[in-house]
């Protein structure tokens, strides 16, 4: 499309596939900028995190885990965290520098979840973990490096229940 002023506008479309029934993550080196004026936003200065989800392809897993400048879990390069420690449900707090997710509101609406600012080493500790976006609904994780989850963990199949209900009485919850 060209605008009056000659400026160009491109658009592309594809259609989006399914995701997988699981995921494998790495932790990535690059770490979110928690105190940086993109912090928690959703933007197109997306380069940086696309990186870091190459670099984990690359090496054989699905998506890469950040932490932040304080070494605190964050967010992957394409969701929002959710794990379980003795049953109970955490996910990063949104002073980590993590996005603000729909997905992950509405999770931490219906589940009762603790918002936690914790080392990644606090996932040797998890019980099961898994991942959410807008694309994605609740994705559960299988393996971070070398540790390995079940994968769907009993909390995550409750936690993809309630969405699934919530889905189909609503479309757009």
């Amino acid at each position: 499309l060209a605008a009056e002023n000659g400026a160009d506008l491109t658009l592309v479309s594809r259609p989006i596939s399914s995701p997988s029934t699981s995921v494998t993550l790495t932790l990535d080196a690059w770490t979110v900028d928690e105190q940086g004026p993109r912090a928690g936003i959703k933007s197109t200065c997306y380069e940086a995190f696309a990186q870091a989800r190459l670099r984990a392809q690359a090496r054989g897993h699905d998506d890469a885990l950040l932490t932040n400048g304080a070494g605190l879990l964050c967010e992957t390069s394409t969701a929002n965290l959710f794990y379980a420690v003795d049953g109970e449900l955490r996910t990063p707090t949104l002073s980590s520098g993590c996005l603000p997710g729909i997905t992950r509101a509405l999770v931490k609406r219906w589940h009762g979840v603790t918002e936690v600012d914790a080392p990644v080493d606090v996932l040797r500790e998890a019980d099961e973990v898994f991942i959410v976006s807008s694309l994605r609904d609740v994705q559960p994780v299988r393996q971070i490096d070398e540790r390995l989850y079940p994968a769907p963990g009993p909390m995550t199949r409750q936690v993809q229940k309630v969405w699934e209900e919530q889905a189909s009485i609503n479309s757009d919850p």
